[in-house]
């Protein structure tokens, strides 16, 4: 009889009594509704970012088209071509070696909001400038790389601000949705540009 109540024991181990600590409460249903909840809002500081960074990347990539089409109405030479588009992403490389202690110095969302705002100024100015009919190929390249100092600034703000603006389980979701304003306006910005070409005459 040991023999075969040992044998019992090696095929058919008694179960454990079920717990009830480890059965989920009905207590504990609150707390998942708050967190998918809180997972849901990101926040009115985000969506006020995100809702400007959209509209901002839509100006952007409109510009791509225009600016290089409106070059084209003042020269023919490739070398310009080239000196709007180095004007315009060389301070980036410049900004990549100061903009670490610039940023640790000063506030990011002012950074961001100063940057973004300048950038629109000289839009603006470069805008009534082509529209008084006295631009310069050289004009151009200066204003690219205006624009450009500006864009190298917002854009090294905006990578640190945005974990200060949500919680770290909505970082993904924020990025995300960042990453998906820039692809639609990368998509849809030089297809404006291009009707906003057509549709008007360059002087």
């Amino acid at each position: 009889t040991g023999v075969l109540d040992w044998n019992r024991k090696m095929r058919a181990p008694p179960c454990p009594p079920l717990i009830g600590a480890c059965r989920p409460s009905r207590g504990s249903l609150p707390s998942v509704r708050k967190a998918k909840k809180h997972a849901a809002r990101m926040g009115r500081s985000f969506n006020a970012l995100w809702f400007g960074q959209t509209i901002s990347l839509f100006g952007d990539y409109t510009a791509l088209f225009t600016i290089p089409a409106f070059a084209l109405e003042l020269t023919s030479v490739t070398s310009d071509f080239t000196n709007i588009y180095a004007a315009e992403n060389l301070p980036t490389l410049i900004f990549g070696f100061v903009g670490g202690v610039i940023i640790d110095r000063i506030s990011r969302r002012r950074l961001a909001m100063v940057a973004d705002l300048m950038r629109a100024v000289a839009f603006g100015l470069l805008a009534l400038l082509v529209a008084s009919g006295r631009t310069e190929i050289w004009m151009l390249v200066g204003f690219s790389f205006v624009i450009g100092s500006f864009a190298a600034g917002f854009n090294s703000a905006l990578m640190t601000l945005v974990p200060s603006l949500v919680r770290p389980g909505n970082l993904a979701v924020a990025n995300g949705r960042l990453a998906l304003s820039q692809q639609i306006a990368f998509a849809t910005g030089p297809v404006l540009g291009a009707l906003l070409v057509r549709l008007t005459s360059f002087p």
